[in-house]
């Protein structure tokens, strides 16, 4: 194995870490290509397909923008339910 192989496989080791392609991230978040692509056009990033590679980066833009959102406290009940044995 030559210096150029190994340099080869490890860059293309690298890459493959920090990259993903577009339909990989959207089932990741249970999304559909489409709508990962829509968020990437959106912030101006464009010629990208659903076997596209995108960056860390973007990877986490678009889970920033898609993933779950924080689950806001349950609404309290309008009036508390009356008490048992009273009245």
């Amino acid at each position: 194995m030559s210096i150029k192989d190994v340099i080869g496989s490890t860059v293309e080791l690298i890459v493959k870490v920090v990259s993903m392609r577009v339909s990989e991230l959207a089932k990741e978040l249970g999304k559909t290509s489409k709508e990962v692509l829509d968020i990437l056009q959106k912030n101006h990033i464009n010629d990208k397909t659903h076997s596209s590679n995108i960056s860390e980066e973007h990877i986490q833009m678009v889970k920033k923008l898609l993933g779950p959102k924080p689950q806001s406290p349950a609404p309290s009940p309008a009036s508390p339910a009356p008490a048992e044995g009273t009245g």
